[in-house]
C-alpha cells in the first residue's frame, strides 16, 4: 500500500541509482559467461539465438505454416538483437506498455494464447517464449531471492494489501542441508501467460501475498494505465481509508470505505476485493484498541492544548500499539496504512506528526 520506491527510500539515498545497478545485476545474471568471456548456452541472449533457429526451420515452418511462422521468426529475430533483449528485461513500469505495442505489431493474440472454456491456454509460440524467459528457472535460483533481499522484502507485507506478510527463511532439511524459501508470490502485473515475453521483465515483477496474486488478481490483466503499480504509483497517496464518524466516540468501527482522492481511473482495490477483505478484519487489524486509544484522548489532539506529560503518554500508547509514523515505512509493519489513516481521522491537525 505504498510504492515500493518509497518502501526503498528509507534504506537507500539514492533509490533511482540503487534501482538500476538491481536490474543491470540482474541482466547480467540471466546471461552468464564462462572463463573464457563467451556467454553459456543458458544465457538468454544464447536461447533467443536458438529459438530463432527452430522457428525458422522448414520442420516449425510446414506444421503452423508460412503466415504464422513468418510473424514468429520476425519477432523472433527482434529479440535476437541483444539491445532489445537487455530493454525487456530492464524496462520502467512506464515503458512495459512500449513493449506490449511491439510484440502486437510483430504477433496477433493468438500466437501467444487463446480462451478456451474462460481460461487461458498458452499456443506453442507462446509456450517456447515462456520457455526462453523462463520464469520457473529464475524463481528458484539463488540470484532471485537475493535480489529481493536486497530490496527489502525478507521480512516485509504485500504491497498490494500491506494484510499479509512476505517473507525470506532458511529451513534445515533433515540432511542438514539448508533451503532458503521465499514465503510470497511474485506477481506477474502483466500476465505472462499472455504477455510471455515479459515474465523476466524486473518492473513486471511484484512481491505479493498469495491472497493477492492467486486468490483475486489470478490472470487478470492489469495494465500501468488503470491499475497501480507498486513500482510506479503510491497506493498511499492514490487511497485513503474512510470509516463511521462515530468512531470518535469510541462506537465501533461499522463502515469501511477506500476512497480515491485522484482522477487515476484505479481498478486495483475492486479486483483484489480490499475493502471487503478490511471491512471483515477489524479484529485481525486491532482496530478497536486503536479507536480506544485515540477517543479516550482526543482533547490532546486539538490545537492550543499543552498537556506535555499526558500527550507523550498518548505517544508511548501508539508506539506500543505498533503506530508507524513514516510513510516509507508502512511496508514494515502489517496494516500500517489503514492505522494511520485511522489516526489522521482523529489528528486533522497532525498533532502527533504522521510523516
Amino acid at each position: 500500500m505504498i510504492s515500493i520506491n518509497n518502501h526503498l527510500s528509507a534504506r537507500h539515498k539514492d533509490v533511482t541509482m540503487f534501482l538500476k545497478n538491481i536490474v543491470d545485476e540482474m541482466w547480467r545474471d540471466l546471461n552468464p559467461h564462462n572463463n573464457l568471456g563467451k556467454p553459456m548456452k543458458r544465457a538468454l541472449t544464447e536461447k533467443a539465438d536458438s529459438l530463432w533457429k527452430i522457428v525458422s526451420s522448414n520442420n516449425y515452418i510446414k506444421k503452423f505454416g508460412s503466415e504464422a511462422a513468418k510473424r514468429h521468426i520476425d519477432f523472433t529475430d527482434y529479440l535476437r538483437d541483444h539491445k532489445n533483449l537487455e530493454c525487456i528485461i530492464k524496462s520502467k513500469p512506464e515503458d512495459l506498455n512500449k513493449i506490449v505495442q511491439v510484440a502486437r505489431h510483430h504477433l496477433i493474440d493468438s500466437d501467444l494464447y487463446l480462451y478456451e472454456k474462460s481460461k487461458i491456454e498458452t499456443q506453442p509460440f507462446g509456450s517456447l517464449l515462456l520457455k526462453l524467459f523462463n520464469y520457473e528457472n529464475y524463481r528458484s535460483s539463488n540470484h532471485c531471492y537475493k535480489r529481493y533481499q536486497k530490496l527489502g522484502f525478507s521480512e516485509a507485507t504485500c504491497p498490494y494489501c500491506n494484510e499479509n506478510s512476505v517473507r525470506i527463511i532458511e529451513v534445515t532439511k533433515p540432511a542438514k542441508k539448508e533451503k532458503v524459501m521465499m514465503l510470497y508470490d511474485i506477481d506477474h502485473f502483466y500476465p505472462k501467460h499472455m504477455f510471455p515475453y515479459l515474465a523476466l521483465s524486473f518492473y513486471n515483477h511484484i512481491p505479493s501475498c498469495k491472497t493477492c496474486n492467486q486468490t483475486f488478481k489470478g490472470s487478470e490483466p492489469f495494465d500501468i494505465n488503470n491499475h497501480i503499480h507498486p513500482y510506479h504509483q503510491c497506493f498511499d497517496s492514490v487511497y485513503e481509508f474512510k470509516v463511521n464518524h462515530s468512531i470518535l466516540s469510541n462506537e465501533p468501527l461499522s463502515n469501511i470505505k477506500l476512497v480515491n482522492n485522484t482522477s487515476f481511473p484505479d481498478k486495483l482495490v475492486d479486483i483484489l476485493q480490499l475493502e471487503s477483505r478490511y471491512q471483515n478484519s477489524t479484529n485481525l487489524t486491532r482496530t478497536p484498541k486503536l479507536i480506544d486509544i485515540l477517543s479516550k484522548r482526543t482533547h490532546l489532539l486539538r490545537r492550543g492544548v499543552i498537556s506535555p506529560v499526558e500527550r507523550e503518554m498518548l505517544i508511548e500508547a501508539l508506539s506500543c500499539f505498533g503506530l508507524v509514523y513514516r510513510k516509507e515505512d508502512i511496508l514494515s509493519n502489517l496494516h500500517s496504512k489503514f492505522h494511520r489513516d485511522i489516526v489522521k481521522f482523529f489528528d486533522i491537525h497532525n498533532i502527533l506528526k504522521l510523516m
